[in-house]
């Protein structure tokens, strides 16, 4: 693949990631229309939640996907890359193997404390925002490790 294609292909990718963090956050104060998908009470839905899982998962995607942005941009050498690519590559597998599963249950420990309301509110906005969330970084993904692939496999021409 050429160096081209990687970094057009990151770019988009890293446009995915943004745009789900935007939307995580733009969803966020449109909660109570979003959370009568899922709730009919409505002395929860006066509950203002925050959807912080998928909110620090999309920025976590954001920062491992601008550094990657970065090193595919510059003008290191082919084993520096490789080595940014595979550290990377773990990084995303760490993270969305036990540092995310493990996120959430500490979220969902913390506003369970404070009401059963409250972590009812949150999981309904969650599970929308969720769901936002997936269709943009699976495909987001996806292209970042097509990008990561691209750009530390044998071609490594700096067209």
């Amino acid at each position: 693949m050429r160096t081209k294609t990687c970094k057009t292909i990151q770019r988009i990718a890293f446009g995915l990631f943004v745009l789900a963090l935007f939307l995580c956050i733009a969803l966020t104060f449109l909660q109570t229309p979003l959370k009568r998908f899922y709730l009919a009470d409505e002395q929860t839905l006066t509950i203002r939640s925050i959807p912080y899982y998928s909110i620090i998962t999309c920025l976590v995607y954001v920062i491992l996907a601008l550094v990657w942005l970065l090193v595919v941009h510059s003008r290191m050498s082919h084993g520096t890359i490789m080595s940014a690519g595979i550290i990377l590559a773990i990084l995303f597998g760490v993270f969305d193997a036990i540092l995310l599963p493990a996120g959430n249950g500490l979220i969902a420990m913390f506003i369970s404390r404070q009401s059963v309301d409250a972590f009812t509110s949150n999981a309904a906005l969650e599970a929308v925002v969720s769901n936002v969330r997936v269709l943009l970084t699976v495909p987001a993904k996806i292209l970042i490790f097509l990008s990561m692939g691209g750009r530390m496999g044998k071609d490594a021409s700096p067209e």
